[in-house]
Protein backbone atom coordinates (compact mmCIF):
# COMPACT_ATOMS: atom_id res chain seq x y z
CA UNK A 1 0.00 0.00 0.00
CA UNK A 2 2.71 2.24 1.11
CA UNK A 3 3.93 1.96 -2.31
CA UNK A 4 0.99 2.85 -4.42
CA UNK A 5 1.11 6.28 -2.68
CA UNK A 6 4.92 6.94 -3.35
CA UNK A 7 3.88 6.15 -6.66
CA UNK A 8 0.54 7.80 -6.68
CA UNK A 9 2.86 10.93 -4.93
CA UNK A 10 5.47 10.98 -7.82
CA UNK A 11 3.10 10.57 -10.33
CA UNK A 12 1.14 13.74 -9.60
CA UNK A 13 3.95 16.17 -9.93
CA UNK A 14 5.49 15.11 -13.05
CA UNK A 15 1.22 15.10 -14.47
CA UNK A 16 1.03 18.18 -12.41
CA UNK A 17 4.19 19.72 -13.39
CA UNK A 18 3.94 18.83 -17.16
CA UNK A 19 0.85 20.78 -17.32
CA UNK A 20 2.47 23.83 -15.70
CA UNK A 21 2.24 26.57 -18.39
CA UNK A 22 3.06 29.39 -16.07
CA UNK A 23 4.85 30.12 -12.73
CA UNK A 24 2.07 30.47 -10.71
CA UNK A 25 0.82 26.53 -11.95
CA UNK A 26 4.22 25.08 -11.31
CA UNK A 27 3.92 26.85 -7.42
CA UNK A 28 0.32 25.56 -7.63
CA UNK A 29 1.54 22.12 -8.35
CA UNK A 30 4.50 21.93 -5.91
CA UNK A 31 2.19 23.14 -3.12
CA UNK A 32 -0.18 20.23 -4.38
CA UNK A 33 2.74 18.06 -4.12
CA UNK A 34 4.07 19.26 -1.07
CA UNK A 35 0.44 18.45 0.71
CA UNK A 36 0.36 15.50 -0.60
CA UNK A 37 3.62 14.39 0.46
CA UNK A 38 2.55 15.73 4.25
CA UNK A 39 -0.80 13.61 4.16
CA UNK A 40 1.15 10.43 3.12
CA UNK A 41 3.52 10.57 5.88
CA UNK A 42 0.10 11.14 8.14
CA UNK A 43 -1.09 7.87 6.84
CA UNK A 44 2.82 6.30 7.61
CA UNK A 45 1.90 7.40 11.13
CA UNK A 46 -1.39 6.18 11.66
CA UNK A 47 -0.59 2.85 9.89
CA UNK A 48 2.52 2.32 12.33
CA UNK A 49 0.24 3.08 15.42
CA UNK A 50 -2.58 0.43 14.39
CA UNK A 51 0.53 -1.77 14.31
CA UNK A 52 1.73 -1.04 17.75
CA UNK A 53 -2.02 -1.47 18.80
CA UNK A 54 -2.03 -4.74 17.15
CA UNK A 55 1.25 -5.81 19.46
CA UNK A 56 -0.62 -4.84 22.29
CA UNK A 57 -3.84 -6.54 21.90
CA UNK A 58 -1.81 -10.10 21.38
CA UNK A 59 -0.15 -9.56 24.30
CA UNK A 60 -3.25 -8.88 26.28
CA UNK A 61 -5.75 -11.33 24.26
CA UNK A 62 -7.09 -13.25 27.29
CA UNK A 63 -7.92 -10.50 29.46
CA UNK A 64 -9.48 -8.42 26.62
CA UNK A 65 -11.98 -11.32 25.85
CA UNK A 66 -15.77 -9.61 24.70
CA UNK A 67 -13.59 -6.45 24.04
CA UNK A 68 -10.99 -7.71 21.37
CA UNK A 69 -14.36 -8.54 19.68
CA UNK A 70 -15.28 -4.82 19.69
CA UNK A 71 -11.70 -4.10 18.92
CA UNK A 72 -11.96 -6.04 15.74
CA UNK A 73 -15.04 -4.95 14.60
CA UNK A 74 -13.42 -1.42 14.45
CA UNK A 75 -9.63 -1.75 13.13
CA UNK A 76 -11.69 -4.31 10.15
CA UNK A 77 -13.97 -0.94 8.80
CA UNK A 78 -13.24 -0.53 5.27
CA UNK A 79 -11.26 2.94 5.09
CA UNK A 80 -9.53 2.84 2.35
CA UNK A 81 -6.76 4.47 1.06
CA UNK A 82 -6.33 4.40 -1.96
CA UNK A 83 -8.23 7.56 -4.37
CA UNK A 84 -8.74 8.77 -0.91
CA UNK A 85 -5.52 10.22 0.16
CA UNK A 86 -6.52 14.47 -0.55
CA UNK A 87 -9.32 13.61 1.27
CA UNK A 88 -10.06 15.69 4.66
CA UNK A 89 -12.58 14.01 5.66
CA UNK A 90 -11.71 10.37 5.16
CA UNK A 91 -8.29 11.04 7.25
CA UNK A 92 -10.14 12.95 9.93
CA UNK A 93 -12.50 9.31 9.89
CA UNK A 94 -9.36 7.40 9.95
CA UNK A 95 -7.68 9.43 12.66
CA UNK A 96 -10.44 9.05 14.69
CA UNK A 97 -10.53 5.43 14.13
CA UNK A 98 -6.85 4.72 15.63
CA UNK A 99 -7.68 6.81 18.24
CA UNK A 100 -10.98 4.77 19.45
CA UNK A 101 -9.04 1.15 19.01
CA UNK A 102 -5.97 3.01 20.91
CA UNK A 103 -9.06 4.31 23.69
CA UNK A 104 -10.66 0.48 23.53
CA UNK A 105 -6.96 -0.69 24.63
CA UNK A 106 -6.49 1.45 26.94
CA UNK A 107 -10.31 1.82 28.91
CA UNK A 108 -12.08 -1.85 27.46
CA UNK A 109 -14.64 -1.04 30.35
CA UNK A 110 -16.20 2.40 28.67
CA UNK A 111 -16.77 0.38 25.02
CA UNK A 112 -19.88 -1.62 23.97
CA UNK A 113 -21.91 -3.37 21.24
CA UNK A 114 -25.38 -3.50 20.10
CA UNK A 115 -26.99 -5.11 17.37
CA UNK A 116 -30.05 -3.70 15.42
CA UNK A 117 -31.92 -2.80 12.31
CA UNK A 118 -32.07 0.95 11.90
CA UNK A 119 -35.62 2.06 11.45
CA UNK A 120 -34.19 5.96 11.21
CA UNK A 121 -31.92 8.64 11.73
CA UNK A 122 -32.46 12.45 12.87
CA UNK A 123 -29.10 14.18 11.75
CA UNK A 124 -30.21 17.02 13.27
CA UNK A 125 -31.23 15.89 16.43
CA UNK A 126 -27.95 13.94 16.08
CA UNK A 127 -30.52 10.48 17.30
CA UNK A 128 -30.34 7.05 15.90
CA UNK A 129 -33.62 4.75 16.31
CA UNK A 130 -32.84 1.06 16.33
CA UNK A 131 -34.59 -2.49 17.84
CA UNK A 132 -31.95 -3.72 19.93
CA UNK A 133 -31.20 -7.30 19.24
CA UNK A 134 -29.36 -10.19 20.62
CA UNK A 135 -26.54 -11.78 18.07
CA UNK A 136 -26.14 -15.63 19.88
CA UNK A 137 -23.32 -17.22 18.03
CA UNK A 138 -23.42 -21.28 17.47
CA UNK A 139 -20.65 -21.65 20.53
CA UNK A 140 -22.91 -20.03 23.03
CA UNK A 141 -24.12 -23.39 24.44
CA UNK A 142 -25.53 -22.35 27.80
CA UNK A 143 -27.94 -19.22 26.37
CA UNK A 144 -28.91 -21.48 23.44
CA UNK A 145 -30.08 -23.73 26.44
CA UNK A 146 -32.00 -21.21 28.06
CA UNK A 147 -34.02 -20.37 24.78
CA UNK A 148 -34.51 -23.51 24.14
CA UNK A 149 -32.48 -23.20 19.89
CA UNK A 150 -31.31 -25.86 18.22
CA UNK A 151 -29.13 -26.73 15.22
CA UNK A 152 -31.56 -25.55 12.66
CA UNK A 153 -32.17 -22.14 14.29
CA UNK A 154 -28.16 -21.66 13.06
CA UNK A 155 -27.91 -22.26 9.57
CA UNK A 156 -25.13 -19.53 9.52
CA UNK A 157 -23.42 -19.80 12.49
CA UNK A 158 -25.67 -17.15 14.78
CA UNK A 159 -28.99 -16.86 15.78
CA UNK A 160 -31.04 -12.98 16.33
CA UNK A 161 -32.86 -13.08 19.38
CA UNK A 162 -35.55 -9.98 19.79
CA UNK A 163 -37.05 -10.24 23.21
CA UNK A 164 -39.23 -7.14 23.15
CA UNK A 165 -39.79 -5.38 19.94
CA UNK A 166 -39.37 -2.04 20.72
CA UNK A 167 -37.16 0.93 18.99
CA UNK A 168 -35.33 3.20 21.18
CA UNK A 169 -33.42 6.20 20.37
CA UNK A 170 -29.53 6.63 20.92
CA UNK A 171 -27.16 9.67 20.85
CA UNK A 172 -24.63 9.39 17.80
CA UNK A 173 -21.50 11.26 18.52
CA UNK A 174 -20.66 14.31 16.42
CA UNK A 175 -17.72 12.35 15.14
CA UNK A 176 -19.20 8.75 14.32
CA UNK A 177 -17.19 6.76 11.62
CA UNK A 178 -19.33 4.65 9.80
CA UNK A 179 -19.38 1.76 6.87
CA UNK A 180 -21.71 1.24 4.86
CA UNK A 181 -22.49 -1.54 2.33
CA UNK A 182 -22.62 -0.33 -1.60
CA UNK A 183 -24.92 -2.27 -4.02
CA UNK A 184 -22.50 -5.14 -4.23
CA UNK A 185 -22.63 -5.50 -0.75
CA UNK A 186 -18.97 -4.43 -0.07
CA UNK A 187 -18.33 -2.51 2.74
CA UNK A 188 -17.25 1.48 2.26
CA UNK A 189 -16.32 4.48 4.42
CA UNK A 190 -19.06 7.06 4.73
CA UNK A 191 -20.01 10.69 6.63
CA UNK A 192 -23.38 11.29 8.33
CA UNK A 193 -25.28 12.50 5.49
CA UNK A 194 -24.08 9.50 3.17
CA UNK A 195 -25.59 7.50 6.40
CA UNK A 196 -28.76 9.78 6.05
CA UNK A 197 -29.39 8.89 2.46
CA UNK A 198 -28.77 5.39 2.36
CA UNK A 199 -31.51 5.21 5.10
CA UNK A 200 -33.51 6.18 3.28
CA UNK A 201 -33.03 4.82 -0.04
CA UNK A 202 -33.26 1.54 1.62
CA UNK A 203 -37.06 2.46 2.88
CA UNK A 204 -38.24 -1.15 1.56
CA UNK A 205 -35.48 -2.64 3.77
CA UNK A 206 -34.06 -2.00 7.10
CA UNK A 207 -30.20 -2.18 7.64
CA UNK A 208 -28.64 -4.06 10.22
CA UNK A 209 -25.77 -2.63 11.81
CA UNK A 210 -23.58 -2.99 14.59
CA UNK A 211 -23.33 -0.01 16.59
CA UNK A 212 -19.94 0.50 18.95
CA UNK A 213 -20.89 2.52 22.33
CA UNK A 214 -18.68 4.65 24.12
CA UNK A 215 -20.44 4.95 27.27
CA UNK A 216 -24.07 6.17 25.95
CA UNK A 217 -23.06 7.60 22.53
CA UNK A 218 -22.77 5.80 19.47
CA UNK A 219 -19.21 6.34 18.10
CA UNK A 220 -19.21 3.84 15.16
CA UNK A 221 -21.90 2.55 12.85
CA UNK A 222 -20.92 -0.48 10.65
CA UNK A 223 -23.36 -2.38 8.46
CA UNK A 224 -23.17 -5.65 7.99
CA UNK A 225 -25.01 -8.06 5.25
CA UNK A 226 -26.68 -10.72 6.57
CA UNK A 227 -27.32 -13.90 4.11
Amino acid sequence: MRKKLIFMFIAIIFALSGCASEEGSVKEAVDYANRISTLVEEVKNQDEKIAQLEALVEEERNQMEGDQEIYNDLKDMNLDIEGQIDNSEYLKQRNIQVNILDAIVSNPSEYSRKFGWIDRFDIDRKVLYFDDLEWIKDSDLERIAELGLTDDDFPNGFYLYNENTVEEEYVVNEEVIVNILDQNFQPQWAVKEQLESHIQESVNQKIFCKFIFCEDEIVAIIENYLP
